[in-house]
């Protein structure tokens, strides 16, 4: 059924003058609520995240779902509305014993950021009504130990470590020469990312995870260091741009794209708001909010002072999620399209491995 043509059959049911029973509206309404959740994450795959928002917002006043809260929180970090996750964790705060414990994961990962107390709770929640998941006890141990609290994230590991199983488990319980041969590959796997990124056949931010260290260090820390380095030896290359790339006129350019190593540069160089002056309008990746909200986080734990710095293109409005479609220029949202997979890895543990 169609949600078109099904509303306006279910406002009717609703005026009391059909036949049908109390119990049955209740599954007619359940079943409208589910479909229009269906249709607001179906726009928002598609990239139009206005109409998903706009859906997301009439469902989270008509009832208090955890699936409404999922797609509110992947619509603030596409749209760069991170000021909502304060008011998502105060929400859901109310409803956390009945939330399952993964999405109270995904809540104290929020959280981290702007309420350490709220976080830890919440994470301690979800190791409760899990204690035999292997997944969330992981996950909750590598969320204690990000917040600092070495007496839980230990115990939580090794009872992780402990229910995992031995073929593909979240937690791996190896020997000393397993460690070491593992150690070993890692070292050659970041070796040839190394090369890779040297021979500009992979992008910065593909290569800085591998690294083990945020873009901001590579693009923003490094040049600093290079002033203060007195021995031309030991300065780093720093990967501004393309050494075979010729200069364009871009005098008759009126929109510009730009990654979010681009944007980085920019901010410290204090040349985004020139860029808005001189360009109609700066298109971004569907994925630069997602990179800039882990980037962030990234500099709070390495460089707090970097933070200002990463966040100051958010509010231009010359910036867009890819450029506008020609036949709907004068829409005031039509500049917020999306297309790509979104950030369920943002969340999701990595593997970890223990000494026996």
């Amino acid at each position: 059924m169609r949600i078109a043509s099904a509303t306006p059959c279910f406002e009717w049911t609703a005026t009391g003058r059909s036949s049908i029973s109390s119990p049955r509206l209740m599954i007619l309404s359940q079943l409208m609520m589910t479909s229009r959740l269906l249709k607001a994450w179906s726009l928002f795959h598609i990239g139009s995240l206005v109409q998903a928002k706009i859906i997301n917002d009439r469902l989270r006043q008509a009832r208090r779902d955890p699936n409404d809260a999922r797609l509110e929180v992947s619509l603030a970090v596409v749209m760069g509305t991170w000021e909502n996750f304060p008011d998502i964790v105060n929400r859901e705060w109310a409803e956390r014993d009945k939330r399952e414990p993964r999405y109270l994961l995904h809540l104290a990962q929020l959280a981290a950021d702007f309420d350490k107390d709220r976080a830890i709770e919440l994470g301690r929640e979800a190791r409760r009504k899990a204690s035999d998941s292997p997944e969330v006890l992981t996950a909750a141990s590598l969320l204690a130990y990000r917040l600092g609290q070495d007496s839980e994230t230990m115990p939580w590991m090794v009872e992780a470590a402990r229910l995992s199983p031995a073929e593909n488990g979240p937690v791996k319980t190896a020997g000393m020469r397993d460690v070491i041969a593992i150690a070993m590959a890692g070292v050659d796997a970041t070796r040839g990312v190394q090369e890779a990124f040297s021979e500009a056949r992979i992008p910065l931010h593909t290569a800085a995870p591998f690294l083990k260290m945020p873009m901001t260090r590579l693009l923003v820390s490094q040049p600093l260091y290079n002033e203060r380095e007195r021995d031309p030896r030991r300065r780093t290359v720093i990967p501004v741009r393309h050494g075979v790339r010729g200069i364009l006129d871009m005098t008759p350019v009126r929109t510009i794209v730009a990654d979010i190593t681009s944007l980085l540069l920019l901010a410290e160089l204090d040349l985004l708001p020139v860029l808005e002056k001189r360009f109609y309008r700066i298109a971004i990746p569907w994925s630069t909010m997602e990179l800039l909200l882990i980037e962030s986080q990234s500099c709070r734990f390495h460089q707090p002072s970097r933070i200002a710095g990463a966040k100051s293109f958010e509010s231009s409005s010359s910036i867009t999620l890819f450029a506008r479609s020609s036949h709907r220029r004068n829409h005031p949202h039509s500049s917020f399209r999306r297309s790509g997979p979104i950030w369920p890895s943002y969340f999701t543990p990595q593997s970890s491995l223990t000494v026996e």
